[in-house]
């Protein structure tokens, strides 16, 4: 059995204090490049960050747990009827499937569909909560919340809305998708209100 040896005489200190001086310059060099320049360029995907601010060590343990573990049923159903939908944006509230498609589903997509039915209600609960809070600061004339509060509140909820709207539109896919050729394209031509297919199917569908 044979053993080599490598030898590494020949990297001496000079030699290692001489790399890391390059490597410096260049990073210096890089940041030294004028700001229209770096414009041009385009921004640097490696320096997207990935991470936002850290949570107050009072919610991380809470919200973790949740994460992991899911709230508990009562408290969830409780929390949802603290925050119910405003009388001004019904909409917020999950569209309920019309009867007229329900009767074509099998049972196991009508489970499916009520699932589906009631995690978006819950989202809906969401954005009562937020709207709520966004009532309180935009009415709070003589002591006003700094903006730095209010748009983090307006963006979540603004982001919830467009879940909702998606949530919406995955039912209906999930639905036409199993449901007789004949119903798909008058389906698919309907509006989303109350109803996730339109209060008026019953009339399109005649």
């Amino acid at each position: 059995m044979r053993i080599f040896y490598m030898d590494f005489s020949f990297v001496t200190d000079e030699v290692v204090d001489t790399e890391i001086i390059n490597e410096m310059d260049d990073r210096e060099t890089e940041a030294d490049l004028d700001p229209e320049i770096l414009q041009i360029l385009g921004d640097d995907p490696s320096n997207e960050n990935k991470f936002g601010e850290d949570l107050h060590n009072q919610i991380l343990p809470r919200w973790k747990h949740i994460l992991a573990k899911g709230l508990d049923k009562e408290v969830k159903s409780e929390l949802c009827k603290l925050y119910l939908p405003p009388e001004n944006c019904g909409s917020l509230r999950a569209p309920k499937l019309n009867p007229q498609v329900r009767r074509f589903l099998s049972e196991p997509n009508k489970k499916k569909e009520s699932f589906n039915e009631s995690k978006q209600n819950q989202l809906s609960s969401c954005l009562a909560a937020l709207g709520k809070s966004l009532n309180i600061a935009l009415s709070n004339k003589g002591n006003a919340v700094p903006q730095d509060i209010i748009k983090p509140l307006s963006d979540a909820g603004r982001l919830l809305c467009d879940f909702h709207y998606r949530e919406s539109q995955s039912r209906r896919y999930a639905i036409i998708n199993v449901i007789n050729k004949d119903m798909r394209e008058t389906l698919k031509n309907t509006m989303i209100d109350e109803f996730l297919f339109g209060a008026d199917l019953a009339e399109q569908l005649k």
